[in-house]
């Protein structure tokens, strides 16, 4: 059985927490008790999935500014167990860095932004030729490597930042690997260099738009933002993750049932 004995988590539903609670819940026998909080308005726009999900795990329904119900979320510790200290809560933080699917997404109206359409075959690429790299990790993966931070917790990992990813690249990469898996059509490409997405980005700013968020995050990511000198997949069992070539298929597909 896992060093983490129960879990409780927040967002089970939602995006990314799905994906997560997908892992989990395979590995049943490796934990306790499984607990998700959520709050009235999902319980009530979610019967269905929550319906489905209580044959798993335990359901708590609640807000957070409600004292029975966060004294109820108490009942339930997600933690890695720490066998050194007397520390009642351990804690590591699953550094995942942009998340691969949507890296690819061309923004409408902020094309400047870098992303794919795969539909008109057209491209807009960050930086320079060759270069501006970027750690990506897949929506499905975060799930994988959450579960396996549970199932590796160890002395390396407790009250850690591990910084794990599904693999890095960079934009002339991933359109080589769309042109590689479409036969080789040709695309309308383009390039944004990091000064203009900084000047974009200025601008937007200044006009209050409230997508400016979308340029400085890939400005980030563009400038190195997301890479780091090592990864941690090692220290929790090195999973099995997706490449760029799942990615882009996955992209593909997903556009051609539009």
């Amino acid at each position: 059985m896992s060093l983490a004995k129960n879990i409780l988590l927040f967002g089970a539903t939602g995006n990314i927490g799905s994906f997560i609670l997908d892992a989990i819940l395979p590995e049943r026998s490796q934990f306790g008790r499984i607990a998700i909080f959520t709050s009235p308005h999902t319980a009530e726009t979610k019967v269905s999935q929550l319906n489905k999900l209580k044959e798993g795990v335990e359901v708590i329904v609640g807000n957070v500014e409600d004292e029975n119900a966060v004294k109820a979320a108490y009942k339930v510790r997600a933690y890695l167990e720490d066998e050194i200290s007397r520390d009642d809560l351990a804690y590591s933080y699953v550094v995942t860095g942009p998340f691969a699917e949507m890296y690819l997404h061309l923004v409408p109206g902020l094309e400047e932004a870098g992303g794919w359409d795969v539909k008109e075959r057209r491209a807009v690429l960050l930086g320079e030729k060759g270069k501006g790299e970027v750690s990506l990790t897949t929506m499905k993966d975060v799930g994988t490597l959450v579960l396996n931070t549970l199932l590796h917790a160890t002395a390396e990992t407790r009250n850690a930042a591990l910084c794990v990813n599904s693999f890095t690249t960079s934009p002339d990469q991933i359109q080589a690997e769309f042109e590689r898996q479409l036969g080789g059509q040709p695309w309308n490409v383009s390039r944004t260099s990091l000064e203009k997405l900084r000047k974009a980005e200025a601008a937007a700013w200044e006009a209050g738009n409230p997508a400016t968020t979308v340029l400085t995050l890939r400005r980030i990511w563009g400038e190195g933002g997301t890479l780091y000198a090592k990864r941690a997949n090692e220290l929790i069992g090195e999973p099995k993750v997706m490449g760029l070539e799942d990615v882009v298929a996955n992209e593909i597909q997903r556009v051609s049932k539009l």
